[in-house]
């Protein structure tokens, strides 16, 4: 869920299992900074009415694009705007393993019957989602102010929340338990994810064994696809 705060001014761009529920969280409670310690957590699981948040009409994970085209251009540039991305090797195996917990999912029957290889099969043939579509418009440029990497994420939240002047913690919300997402891979599967998530893997950096661009990506950057 997109989540927009009017008391620190910003638009965090939610892109679905790269550390969302943490990320919300630890900014929910950066916004509730005058409230107990003790009552904190309570207050920012449940809590997300005026004067902090505007979150009506946005649907669960808007993109950039339709929530700049809400807004308004001018309040877009007004706020500061982020997200987070993840390696889209391992970000296919955090769905796989996810699907098929979540009863309110849809391909939650679909996808637990399926092997890992199926179900790379099935996702870049047809039902291929790109995380780029979140944060970049058709032309190709970042809309968002900075985009973290969840290798990264301490480090990231860390710059974001010194941005909108906030103090921020990441709690660990809906980790999974398993080993290496590289060993869930083939060599036929491993093509699969590279040919399909080309965009990503270039537009953030991405290899399939290598760690992620320390700092993340600021809009102007090189690597945002924006001109300098």
């Amino acid at each position: 869920m997109t989540l927009i705060s009017t008391k620190h001014n910003y638009v965090y761009i939610h892109v679905y299992k790269v550390a969302g529920q943490s990320v919300k969280l630890a900014l929910r409670r950066g916004d509730l900074q005058s409230v107990p310690e003790r009552l904190r957590d309570h207050y920012a699981r449940f809590i997300e009415l005026p004067p902090f948040y505007s979150l009506k009409p946005y649907e669960n994970h808007s993109t950039a694009a339709e929530i700049r085209d809400h807004l308004g251009q001018e309040t877009w540039d007004s706020m500061y705007t982020f997200s987070f991305v993840r390696n889209p090797w391992d970000w296919q195996v955090s769905l796989y393993r996810f699907i098929p917990t979540n009863k309110f999912n849809p391909q939650r029957r679909q996808v637990g019957e399926m092997g890992f290889d199926e179900y790379i099969e099935w996702r870049v043939s047809e039902d291929l989602h790109l995380q780029s579509s979140f944060i970049f418009d058709d032309d190709g440029n970042q809309l968002v102010d900075f985009v973290g990497h969840f290798e990264h994420l301490s480090d990231d939240f860390a710059k974001v929340c010194s941005t909108i002047g906030i103090e921020g913690s990441l709690p660990h919300e809906n980790a999974s338990k398993r080993s290496s997402y590289q060993d869930y891979y083939n060599d036929h599967t491993r093509e699969l994810v590279a040919e399909a998530f080309a965009a990503d893997i270039e537009a953030f950096g991405y290899t399939f064994d290598g760690d992620a661009p320390a700092g993340g990506i600021a809009a102007g950057d090189p690597a945002s696809g924006d001109e300098a």
